[in-house]
């Protein structure tokens, strides 16, 4: 962990430098929480106060001295009681044959005679041998290892794997705290930038960082215009998937869901609290008159289908997309002109 710890993590953090001090800590953490949140550098913070051989107290709990020999070769990613595992390239899920090299490690002996601590992130790329695989080394977890698993999605880990664990869920700091610690880290966001950011990023404050920091929200905006126009019969299916060739993923996905969501509660009222797109209200309340409930709910079904494999088969999001948009017209019977 940094000198400087986010805000919003030190209350997590002095409780996990407790457990460890206090000799409590469980063989097996699961960290959750939105995109965004920090859960990484809370697993690596944690992962380098183990192995440390010379922590140092603060005023916000023990951490690592970042400058012993462990520490070193922890900055270096050659530290022979680290392990880190996640999805290999060109792949989807975290394949069984990592999870037994993992557990293989586990097993063995402390290089520095302490701890062995193997991270999985994201564990919920785990597939279902990969997960069966893991579950016995969690049932029968071997002396001095610390599992350390890092999900945004946990529901997708089986029942087995969640109950094994001490879950630290990081809830989304409030919203004045979130701002606050935005401004200081952009001077000169506009304001309205900062809201909008904060409410597609459901408040977690890195990923609303990375937002006012890239041009996504101009994407966003965009994507939301060429959508309507779409609907609206002034753009073709082919058009509007061709002007985001190669730009499909599970984000905006994820936005197209969010409008989906608040379509079905401004279906229900007027003024609905928590909308995910505040900023879009108008556009999709004029949207919702037009639109059966129950064909909201089926596409955002869809959505949440195609966000749901798209990080555990080979699906292809833009004939998700396309396939979507073709049903989303025929609910709102619109013709192309």
């Amino acid at each position: 962990m940094s000198e400087a710890l986010l805000p919003w993590l030190r209350s997590p953090w002095r409780r996990l430098s407790d457990q460890k001090v206090q000799g409590r800590l469980p063989h097996a953490l699961l960290i959750t929480g939105l995109p965004g949140m920090g859960k990484g550098l809370l697993a690596d913070a944690l992962a380098r106060l183990m192995l440390c051989q010379a922590p140092r107290d603060t005023g916000e709990g023990r951490q690592a001295c970042g400058s012993c020999e462990s520490c070193t070769l922890l900055d270096a990613e050659t530290h022979p009681d680290f392990r880190r595992l996640g999805v290999p390239e060109g792949k989807q899920q975290i394949p069984v044959d990592e999870v037994r090299g993992l557990i293989e490690f586990v097993q063995m002996s402390s290089q520095f005679r302490g701890a062995r601590v193997a991270m999985i992130e994201p564990a919920d790329a785990l597939n279902v041998a990969s997960a069966n695989a893991l579950l016995k080394t969690l049932e029968e977890p071997p002396p001095d290892a610390l599992l350390i698993l890092v999900s945004s999605r946990p529901s997708r880990l089986p029942v087995t794997i969640r109950s094994r664990c001490q879950r630290l869920h990081l809830a989304p700091p409030s919203a004045v705290e979130v701002a606050a610690w935005l401004r200081a880290r952009q001077a000169g966001v506009e304001e309205a930038d900062l809201e909008k950011a904060l409410a597609i990023a459901h408040g977690a404050p890195l990923a609303a960082a990375e937002l006012l920091e890239s041009d996504a929200l101009a994407r966003r905006d965009a994507l939301f215009d060429d959508l309507f126009s779409v609907l609206r019969g002034q753009m073709s299916v082919s058009t509007f998937s061709g002007r985001f060739e190669g730009q499909y993923d599970s984000r905006l996905l994820g936005w197209i869901g969010d409008w989906l969501h608040d379509l079905a509660l401004l279906s229900l009222t007027e003024n609905p609290p928590d909308l995910r797109a505040p900023d879009k209200r108008e556009d999709l309340l004029r949207l919702a008159k037009a639109l059966d409930l129950k064909r909201v709910f089926s596409l955002h079904s869809r959505v949440q289908e195609a966000l749901r494999l798209l990080g555990q088969v080979a699906v292809n999001p833009q004939l998700a997309l396309e396939a979507l948009l073709v049903e989303w017209q025929d609910a709102l019977n619109i013709r192309q002109r």
